[in-house]
């Protein structure tokens, strides 16, 4: 159960924390669609497709997306989402999840105090999902337990009806083959360096102000499955009313950690794999939404290099 929970939570924390990003251009270009077309004379077309994590039990695929994949030769997520793990994927998750637990044999409590533990670990045990997980809180690094909060979400919302788990479901229910950019331990790279004070002082927020990121949560869903992407995306750019708990500096650090430790990175190190399946096949390339906008994100990054990449109504 924990290393579901911390493999789904990885990719929560990042839209989490992109609401704290103000520097961060969410409005070039603008998000006129979370589907967008890539084309480049004598090569198939290919889509580009903005994700949302975290859904609603019961979603479905959107219909104009399902067509998509299915007229897609390769479906590319994130991460490998395959409902029946090989063996290579259970040693990526195994060895992520391993490095949650590296704690050097200090308990959880001693490095980040014994009451934000036993808040999180009851805000985990009240949420069945991570129910289970939270006997083995004081185990984890301060970076893994930050991670797996994040799995904690209002009822109702699981990532199992996020975008990206309904479209790897499809894609394997049609016989379409299923690629992903980076592997589970590329995705926590960047939390393994944390500063511990940062953290604690993140875990003690949420503990104290739970119904903001539930609140968070639920807006964003909203704004996201009602088509509202622009107001998404000034709520990503600004959203001071979910920041309650931290002071100004520990805002400042999380935008600065969030741009040049994660976004940055991640978009240029997807960059050359995307290159180089574009011009082999039509694939749909499925991300979250937060890695499109910017000079540096992928829409950006895909034009300078002779794309054109246009929205597609829906």
């Amino acid at each position: 159960m924990c290393k579901r929970l911390i493999r789904h939570a990885a990719c929560l924390l990042f839209l989490s924390f992109h609401a704290l990003a103000a520097a961060f251009d969410w409005h070039t270009p603008a998000m006129d669609s979370r589907l967008w077309k890539i084309s480049k004379a004598g090569q198939p077309d290919s889509y580009l497709l903005g994700t949302h994590h975290v859904g609603r039990s019961g979603d479905a695929l959107p219909d104009n997306i399902r067509r998509i994949l299915q007229q897609s030769d390769r479906l590319i997520t994130e991460v490998a989402m395959p409902s029946k793990p090989d063996a290579a994927y259970s040693r990526d998750v195994a060895a992520m999840r391993g490095r949650a637990f590296q704690n050097g044999g200090r308990k959880l409590s001693s490095v980040i105090g014994a009451e934000k533990v036993a808040a999180l670990k009851k805000r985990l045990s009240a949420y069945p999902a991570t129910a289970a997980s939270a006997a083995g809180l004081d185990d984890m690094t301060p970076w893994g337990a930050l991670m797996l909060q994040a799995s904690i979400k209002p009822q109702g919302f699981q990532t199992a009806s996020g975008i990206d788990r309904l479209l790897a479901r499809a894609a394997e229910q049609y016989r379409i083959p299923a690629d992903s950019l980076e592997r589970y331990q590329d995705i926590t790279r960047p939390y393994e360096t944390l500063p511990t004070a940062r953290i604690a002082e993140l875990i003690a927020a949420n503990n104290r102000h739970p119904e903001q990121t539930a609140a968070q949560i639920e807006r964003q869903y909203a704004l996201y499955h009602s088509g509202r992407l622009k107001e998404l995306m000034r709520l990503s750019a600004d959203s001071s009313e979910y920041g309650k708990g931290l002071p100004p500096q520990s805002t400042a650090f999380w935008q600065n950690w969030l741009e040049e430790s994660v976004l940055l990175p991640r978009n240029r190190a997807w960059l050359p794999k995307i290159l180089n399946e574009l011009p082999k096949r039509r694939n749909l390339i499925a991300v979250g939404i937060a890695h499109l906008p910017d000079e540096n994100g992928l829409i950006m990054q895909l034009r300078r290099q002779g794309y054109t990449v246009e929205p597609v109504a829906e």
